[in-house]
């Protein structure tokens, strides 16, 4: 299954074109009294065209992508019943369809499904060796098909966890925080709910870089994602932004909530580092979001707030004024 992006290009493309190229054949079977397949024609044309304005308005992939599949194979069915054995052929390109807009699963239960009623259509209208091949084929297309899909999907997981999270931590990262700030944001201004976040850093790194090493700032961050993971929520995602700055965004939390998490954070770090060698603290930046606001002033103001806190003697939370930055 590819990405949704691919996803939306390749149905706008496909339903466009399809329409485009099946609509005429409709019309010109209805004026030559063809009509069983005019009406196949007529009801794959306009469904073509409505995924088409479907997946347009709503990027809704999923049952779009599941609507095209199945209308595929329905197609190929329809076709078989009316012309024969010999235009099983269509059932491949359909069968491997639906392993490229849809899960492994969700694929392969709508192809055996396709695979049974092949065999039940062709079985005694061909001859012994052609069934033989057609079904042989059919499972073949499927396995490879299922096997190619099921490594893409391993290999594509695999790249997002690398492109999305921070290989020394393990939490996520700036590109994954741009991704999900902008996701809220969008779904805020169409669904308004209070929301924070929190920024926050850890106070004098660098000197603790230039005494103890980098080793140990390393070991000092992934024990501060430690620290941190073990408090807030699963939905509560943790992001590395910067060398020793992260941001929490607790979604549904407004600023109160968000400073009260804020500061029992503040004070877990404090009192698991007195037990250590090192002495860390941390300072942090609480804002809450405003309507209409645009994701980068509302970091704008969570980093006013933070380098408040760090003026005001570090080792503490500042909430930032409301009001849209400009």
């Amino acid at each position: 299954m590819v990405s949704k992006s691919s996803q939306i290009k390749l149905l706008t493309a496909m339903s466009l074109f399809g329409f485009i190229v099946i609509f005429p054949f409709g019309i010109y079977r209805i004026l030559t009294n063809d009509y069983a397949v005019a009406i196949l024609d007529c009801v794959i044309s306009s469904a073509m065209l409505g995924i088409f304005l479907f997946v347009r308005k709503t990027h809704n992939i999923f049952y779009a992508s599941l609507f095209l599949c199945t209308l595929c194979n329905l197609g190929v069915l329809y076709t078989l019943h009316l012309k024969g054995s010999e235009q099983v052929v269509w059932a491949f390109p359909a069968l491997v369809l639906s392993f490229y807009l849809l899960s492994p699963k969700v694929a392969i239960t709508i192809n055996s499904i396709t695979g049974v009623v092949i065999t039940a259509l062709i079985f005694g209208h061909a001859n012994p060796t052609t069934f033989a091949a057609s079904i042989m084929t059919l499972i073949m297309t499927n396995l490879f098909a299922w096997s190619f899909s099921t490594q893409a999907n391993k290999h594509s997981l695999e790249l997002n966890n690398i492109a999305n999270n921070d290989a020394l931590t393990g939490c996520r990262n700036r590109r994954a925080l741009n991704q999900k700030i902008e996701s809220v944001v969008t779904k805020n201004q169409q669904q308004p709910e209070p929301m924070s976040l929190i920024l926050f850093d850890i106070d004098h790194f660098k000197a603790i870089n230039d005494e103890h090493g980098h080793d140990v700032g390393d070991q000092i961050l992934c024990r501060l994602v430690l620290v941190m993971n073990q408090r807030i929520r699963i939905s509560d995602d943790l992001y590395r932004i910067g060398g020793e700055e992260f941001l929490i965004l607790p979604i549904d939390s407004d600023h109160n909530g968000a400073k009260k998490l804020a500061e029992e954070l503040r004070i877990r770090v404090m009192e698991d580092f007195e037990m250590s060698e090192y002495s860390v603290t941390i300072s942090l930046g609480v804002a809450q979001y405003d309507k209409e606001e645009t994701p980068e002033s509302w970091l704008k103001r969570a980093d006013e707030a933070l380098y408040s806190a760090k003026r005001s003697g570090r080792n503490q939370t500042q909430i930032a004024p409301s009001g849209v930055t400009k």
